[in-house]
C-alpha cells in the first residue's frame, strides 16, 4: 500500500518532524554541555570561585529548562506572572538561608582543641 500523499506534503510533513526533533536536542546538548562545565568547575581548584561558577551554572541551566519546558516565550501572561513569582519566592527563600548561614560565628580548630565547644555538664 503506497501514501497517497502528494510528495509536497510529505516532504512538508518530514520538515515538521525534523522541527519538532531539533529543538529537544539542542536543549538536551546544551544541558550536557552546562553539565560537563559544571563537572569541571566541581574538579578544578579554584577556592571561592567555585561556588559561584557553579550557582552561575545552576543559573543558566533554569532559564534553559523555563523557556524550553515551561514554554515561557509563548506563554500567557498570567503564567509568566506565575513563574516570576516563584522565582521570587525562591530568591526569598535562598536569601534568608544564607543569612542564616553566614550570620552563624565560624568554628576555630584551636577552639575545638581546648575543648570550648563541649557541651555543659549537668550539675548533679
Amino acid at each position: 500500500m503506497s501514501d497517497a500523499r502528494p510528495a509536497s506534503s510529505r516532504s512538508s510533513a518530514h520538515a515538521d518532524y525534523r522541527r519538532l526533533l531539533t529543538a529537544p536536542a539542542l536543549v538536551w546538548l546544551l544541558l550536557l554541555v552546562l553539565l560537563a562545565a559544571s563537572v569541571w568547575s566541581a574538579f578544578i581548584p579554584l577556592g571561592a570561585l567555585n561556588p559561584t561558577i557553579n550557582l552561575l551554572i545552576a543559573a543558566v541551566m533554569l532559564l534553559v529548562l523555563a523557556t524550553f519546558l515551561m514554554d515561557l516565550k509563548n506563554a500567557s501572561p498570567l503564567l509568566r506572572m506565575v513563574a516570576v513569582a516563584g522565582l521570587l519566592w525562591v530568591s526569598f527563600l535562598f536569601a534568608l538561608t544564607f543569612t542564616d548561614y553566614l550570620s552563624r560565628r565560624p568554628i576555630l580548630p584551636e577552639q575545638m582543641a581546648h575543648g570550648a565547644l563541649r557541651a555543659p555538664a549537668l550539675h548533679r
